[in-house]
């Protein structure tokens, strides 16, 4: 059955938290938390944590999904640019021109060539804006994970990430208690082991995985790396969900992944 993306995320977030109870005394030094660690801490709970899923889950149900993957290639771009602010990092001097090939490519992708309010209707861009809000969701919050490794481990951070995105999903639950509690009554066998796997293996396990090698590498080089997440997602996509791209899109989908993975390989400062 289709569940509403909300409920989805309150359960993939109950489920992390459950799974992690036993730690929890990790967060007994939570007193090192200071006054500029409170917006980074909200924005990756409310933000990445709960916003970006949100937002992801809603655009797959206006737009094509291979589409919505793709333009998941738009997140080192964030990210740079966020990290060259907030952490001082230096792209490569070719990042500008290339970064501007990889938005109009972005474009074409997503609207071919033509004017997007001619091409497509008021719920797929609806759903494009859902996918641009995902990606700037997920690549802040690498920079700003980014930030909070420096003073704040790897495991705190999955904890705070999923004890605190808990807490706030759960209030969402409470106000659409009714409409939530009707589809766990609907639930059956086959829907709860998908949502528990869905917790677990692209959930809790991929973060946990996520911030232990983020503490190693600059916040521009891991928004780069997890752009294998959208490459073997299209192939998914097309392969299981039938949503296949059309040769344009085939050809701005390359093109951008030609610049990503140029900005990807020029590490160096300018």
């Amino acid at each position: 059955m289709h569940f509403f993306p909300f409920f989805l995320i309150t359960l993939e977030h109950l489920i992390g938290a459950c799974i992690l109870l036993p730690k929890i005394g990790l967060l007994k030094n939570i007193s090192r938390i200071q006054k500029n660690d409170i917006i980074p801490i909200i924005f990756i709970v409310c933000g990445s944590s709960v916003g970006g899923i949100y937002f992801f889950t809603k655009a797959f149900m206006h737009l094509n999904p291979a589409v919505v993957i793709l333009l998941q290639k738009l997140q080192p771009i964030f990210a740079t640019l966020l990290a060259m602010v907030l952490l001082k990092e230096k792209p490569s001097k070719i990042f500008l021109p290339l970064a501007g090939m990889a938005l109009l490519f972005s474009y074409i992708l997503t609207f071919k060539l033509t004017n997007p309010l001619t091409i497509l209707n008021a719920i797929e861009l609806e759903g494009s804006f859902y996918a641009i809000l995902s990606v700037f969701f997920w690549g802040g919050g690498t920079v700003v994970g980014k930030k909070l490794l420096t003073h704040f481990s790897f495991f705190e951070l999955t904890l705070f990430r999923y004890f605190g995105g808990c807490l706030f999903s759960l209030v969402i639950f409470g106000i659409f208690y009714n409409t939530y509690f009707n589809q766990i009554r609907q639930a059956n066998q086959a829907d709860v082991f998908s949502i528990i796997y869905v917790a677990l293996i692209p959930g809790l396990l991929a973060l946990f995985l996520f911030y232990r090698g983020l503490e190693q590498t600059s916040a521009i080089q891991a928004s780069f790396l997890e752009l294998i997440f959208p490459v073997c997602s299209t192939f998914l996509a097309w392969k299981y969900l039938n949503r296949p791209l059309d040769m344009i899109q085939i050809t701005s989908g390359i093109g951008l992944l030609a610049c990503v993975t140029c900005l990807g390989i020029s590490k160096k400062p300018a």
